[in-house]
C-alpha cells in the first residue's frame, strides 16, 4: 500500500511542507491563545471563547492526525481521546470575575473557591463556570 502525494494546482505538496504548515498554525495558536487568556481581563469573554478555543483547537489536531495516517480507523482512537481532552480543559477552567484571571483546577473532584490572585470567590457563571 503506497500513500500518495497531496497535490495542490499543479504543484507537488510534500509530506514535510504538511507538518510545518501544522506547527506554523499550532504555534500561532498558542501564542495568540496565551497571550489572549492571559492578557485579557474580561472573564465573561473568556468564558464565551474558551470552549470554542479548545473545541476547534481539539478539531484541527484530529483532522492533522487523520490526514497524515490516511486510514480512517485511527479516528475510532483519536476522536474519542481528543473529546475528552477537551472536556476535560473546558469543565477544569475557570476565570475569576473579580480579576478576570484564568484559573486551571488541578484538583478533578475538589473545584477552587476563591482565585489565587485577588482571593475572590469563584462562581461558575454562565453555565460553564457556576457551582451548583
Amino acid at each position: 500500500m503506497s500513500i500518495q502525494t497531496p497535490t495542490i494546482g499543479s504543484g507537488q505538496v510534500t509530506w514535510d511542507l504538511v507538518v510545518v504548515a501544522f506547527f506554523i498554525i499550532w504555534i500561532v495558536l498558542g501564542i495568540g491563545s496565551s497571550l489572549f487568556f492571559w492578557r485579557i481581563r474580561n472573564a465573561a469573554l473568556k468564558r464565551r471563547v474558551w470552549p470554542w478555543y479548545i473545541w476547534g483547537t481539539g478539531g484541527i489536531f484530529a483532522a492533522f492526525t487523520a490526514y497524515l495516517m490516511r486510514t480512517p480507523w485511527i479516528l475510532a482512537f483519536v476522536l474519542p481521546a481528543v473529546a475528552v481532552i477537551a472536556w476535560l480543559n473546558v469543565r477544569a477552567t475557570v476565570f475569576c470575575d473579580a480579576c478576570g484571571r484564568t484559573l486551571w483546577n488541578q484538583g478533578f473532584i475538589a473545584r477552587a473557591k476563591y482565585c489565587a490572585r485577588c482571593g475572590a470567590e469563584l462562581y461558575r457563571a454562565e453555565g460553564n463556570n457556576r457551582e451548583t
